[in-house]
């Protein structure tokens, strides 16, 4: 097996000739393909322990029992990847599947590949297995086609590409030749309803069917059946002891990383330890728990989806709070039936922060909650017609750390030369996570209007995919197709965000619906200028004409204006920053954040006359 760093999706081929009664022996490839998890999150549920080995070598195993093994990396894009290991392989069939088709009997797959080839389809797909569970087959040479095929807005997965050239076909439009496709439909006396493995819960079930079935793999799904029916392990709180200092549990079933956990994590650290006991419940190992801990916390951690309304879920919550005993809970965004529940039985005080611009999932949590916490008066606004009090929400705006994200300690010509960008450039950065709302479609055609009277400008998109591809894959062709590649650079998931500040000269956020904007505070603290939409909270940071601009929510010519105002008279574009750092300073800085906060918590807290 070749040395493959499993932090990083890839792809784990196994390929074997199968005489199946006809003239030739195909080439066959099975591809497992492992999906890229988000960058901020270190847990893989395929990489924990079964049976002295990772659940992800036990299936390369499984499959090596059938076929030599072999691993390569893949393309960035799921298609490519798939495409590259049948040119690879030279295969003529490629079978594609993730880590919980390993569950499957052998059987399946032999009857699979029989009846593609007998069919004569381009594409077959196997029906009847058990939610969680998707067998696809391909001929070689139309996933090859498929991947060399020009098309704007072309999806990554190759069955939505395929059903999109099927539909414009049947429209009489068509751009690729038929595709044949078949169903093979599976039939088995006994499986599971689901079959997933994303959680502890999945991979202990896992582990246990493994253990039970190791005399006869070919009985793994009745296995799964009878370990998913085993009372669930529950985890084992750490406990700590009580002293004087008020004891707050930041709960959070959500693990990745953005704005909202960003300015979460600074507050937190802001906070006064020797008034406070710092707890965290965050479900995976990440970015946000490490952050966290460096704040002050203990981490708390479960790999589990506790937002889930179920008994089990509010059990272990319950357990939870009787074993740690928190004077009061903070939850940063939406957290789920269960906590309220666990919280309301404990008499545990609550407190929601309001960061998300869909309210009504979070009105429950408002209606349990003493103390609702709106990052801007938009946000208030808009809890109006929910039925909360509005004398329960306060407007705590999100605090900047100006010491870290100060301009004079972080070099510009070094950031630059590490991000490759050229010194006389001048860059236009939008930080934010590549979904609908954010809008990058617009910086995109605001960019493309300012390039042609200022030929230096670069706009650079920083953040990570969020797990929509069609709308990845649409910016990408959106550059490509306007011939912006020399003027739009777009980045990842950024860990060293105050280096890419330093490196640009403008930040630009044109949500839509922006509850307050992360990025847009951290830019004033960098002393860099900053054009908003006029479209939810990001608006009430800025001093119009003074630390930036606001333009129309959707208008790219009136953000283009704006740009190329700032771009043409470097002295207001050094005016403005250094007036937004100024602005940052006097009415944003981290510390009156976490004062308020602080004075929030206290004041909603149990009293230690009342605590268990």
């Amino acid at each position: 097996m070749n040395d493959v760093s499993y932090e990083t999706s890839f792809i784990v081929c196994s390929e074997k000739s199968l005489p199946i009664g006809t003239s030739k022996s195909p080439k066959f490839l099975i591809v497992l393909h492992l999906p890229r998890g988000s960058p901020a999150i270190r847990y893989r549920p395929y990489l924990e322990s079964v049976n002295g080995t990772t659940l992800v070598d036990w299936a390369v195993n499984r499959f090596s029992n059938l076929f030599p093994v072999t691993i390569a990396h893949p393309d960035p894009s799921e298609l490519g990847a798939f495409a590259a290991a049948a040119e690879s392989a030279a295969a003529s069939v490629v079978i594609c599947c993730g880590i919980e088709a390993a569950f499957v009997p052998s059987c399946i797959f032999h009857e699979a590949a029989t009846r593609h080839l007998c069919s004569g389809a381009h594409w077959s797909t196997v029906t009847g297995l058990p939610k969680g569970i998707a067998i696809n087959l391909y001929e070689a040479d139309l996933l090859l086609q498929l991947r060399d095929l020009r098309l704007p807005g072309k999806p990554d997965n190759p069955i939505a590409l395929i059903r999109r050239l099927s539909a414009e076909t049947l429209r009489g439009s068509a751009i690729f030749p038929p595709i044949r496709s078949a169903v093979y439909p599976a039939s088995l006396d006994r499986q599971p309803r689901i079959l997933s493995i994303q959680t502890a819960f999945d991979v202990a079930t896992a582990r246990i069917a493994i253990e039970r079935s190791e005399d006869d793999p070919e009985r793994l799904f009745e296995a799964w059946i009878d370990a998913a029916a085993l009372p669930a392990a529950e985890p084992q709180w750490p406990t700590s002891p009580r002293d004087d200092r008020t004891r707050v549990l930041f709960f959070s079933n959500y693990s990745g990383y953005s704005g909202a956990e960003e300015a979460l994590v600074e507050t937190v650290r802001a906070l006064p330890p020797e008034q406070f006991d710092k707890l965290a419940f965050i479900p995976v190992p990440g970015l946000f728990s490490d952050r966290m801990s460096a704040a002050g916390c203990q981490i708390l951690e479960w790999a589990v989806d506790l937002s889930a309304p179920s008994a089990l879920n509010v059990g272990v919550l319950a357990d939870l709070l009787l074993t740690v005993k928190p004077d009061v809970i903070h939850l940063n965004a939406y957290s789920g039936m269960p906590i309220l529940a666990a919280a309301r039985v404990a008499g545990i005080p609550l407190v929601q922060h309001l960061r998300l611009p869909e309210l009504d999932p979070l009105e429950e949590a408002m209606q349990a909650s003493t103390t609702v916490l709106a990052v801007s008066e938009y946000v208030r606004r808009q809890t109006f017609g929910l039925r909360v009090p509005p004398e329960k929400i306060v407007v705590l705006y999100d605090g900047v750390n100006t010491e870290r994200l100060n301009p004079a300690i972080i070099d510009r010509r070094e950031s630059r030369a590490h991000l490759g960008i050229e010194s006389d450039r001048l860059v236009v950065l939008l930080a934010a996570r590549l979904e609908r709302r954010k809008r990058a479609d617009l910086f995109i055609n605001a960019i493309e209007i300012v390039s042609r009277s200022v030929p230096r400008l670069l706009g650079v998109l920083a953040g990570n995919d969020t797990g929509d591809p069609d709308w990845t894959t649409a910016i990408d062709q959106c550059v490509i197709e306007k011939n912006l590649s020399r003027h739009v650079l777009r980045l990842g998931f950024q860990l060293n965000m105050a280096a890419l500040y330093a490196a640009s000269d403008v930040v630009v956020s044109c949500s839509d619906c922006e509850p307050l904007g992360c990025s847009v505070l951290e830019a004033m603290s960098m002393a860099l200028p900053v054009v908003v939409s006029d479209s939810g909270g990001t608006m009430e940071l800025v001093a119009q004409g003074k630390t930036g601009f606001v333009f129309p929510a959707g208008d790219a010519a009136a953000l283009a204006a704006a740009l190329y105002e700032l771009a043409s008279q470097p002295d207001l574009l050094h005016a403005m920053g250094c007036q937004a750092r100024a602005h940052a300073l006097s009415t944003f800085s981290i510390d009156r954040c976490a004062s308020s906060l602080a004075d929030i918590l206290l004041s909603n807290r149990r009293l230690p006359a009342n605590r268990v």
